[in-house]
């Protein structure tokens, strides 16, 4: 309680009668804002506020919350207004899959399956909130949903050869041996996957603080692949005998 009063056991509410009785007032109503229940959710965009207040800061990776932005922000816009007890809410989730649709730069709308997806894993976790906060007596798509058949992600069909990637790394050179553009990031990304065996998002999350002269380590519960070695929990992998002074990947003797 003390809180609410400067952390004070005696609190100062004013000179005058009616200027403590406005202090007064003014912190009872803090005081109970604070301790009262959080509003019923009726709609999905006041379940999506509540679970993007209380669910999604606890996400631990600042990917995964910002990821789950985006979906939520989504989501709300499509949903928003609708009832969380509808019945049909399995027909909603299939209909949704299927004319979620995403908008290239030269204005031709495609699918988009894998956000589909993904959004509608967000809001699948929503209704399981929901049922946790008492908003709803049951999950309304569980086992109801399944996004197989035309609605299924598509798995990778074949894997890079290598010709494709010594290739990829022969791109952009000017008649003067220069990289253009973005080209020479790219393939510099390239490089170092090649070399490490990392993951995109290890890779990616590679700063100055986390190479030195001879190796680069990123902190991660990620398995080393065979080109890094794994010491108290980090990834450390070899770097100094495969580069040249020029930036490029030796061959492996």
């Amino acid at each position: 309680m003390e809180r609410y009063w400067n952390d004070q056991k005696r609190f100062k509410l004013g000179r005058t009668l009616p200027e403590a009785q406005k202090v007064y007032e003014q912190r009872k109503r803090s005081e109970a804002a604070d301790t009262a229940p959080p509003p019923p959710a009726n709609t999905i965009a006041q379940l999506l506020d509540r679970y993007l207040n209380e669910v999604v800061p606890k996400s631990s990776s600042p990917t995964t919350r910002a990821d789950k932005v985006r979906n939520i922000a989504r989501l709300r816009a499509t949903f928003g207004e609708l009832d969380i007890d509808l019945p049909n809410w399995p027909q909603l989730f299939y209909q949704y899959a299927e004319n979620r649709c995403k908008t290239l730069p030269d204005g031709t709308k495609v699918p988009a399956l894998t956000a589909a997806h993904r959004e509608l894993e967000v809001m699948s976790h929503a209704f399981t909130y929901a049922v946790r906060w008492g908003l709803l007596s049951h999950h309304p798509t569980y086992k109801e949903v399944r996004l197989d058949g035309d609605l299924a992600l598509k798995p990778r069909d074949r894997y890079i050869e290598d010709w494709e990637v010594r290739e990829s790394l022969n791109l952009g050179r000017s008649k003067f041996g220069q990289k253009k553009g973005g080209i020479a990031m790219i393939q510099a990304y390239i490089r170092l996957k090649l070399l490490t065996g990392l993951s995109k998002g290890d890779l990616l999350r590679l700063g100055l603080t986390s190479t030195s002269e001879r190796t680069a380590s990123t902190s991660s519960g990620t398995r080393p692949k065979p080109a890094a070695r794994s010491t108290n929990g980090s990834i450390r992998c070899p770097m100094g005998p495969r580069w040249t002074r020029a930036g490029r990947l030796r061959s492996k003797k």
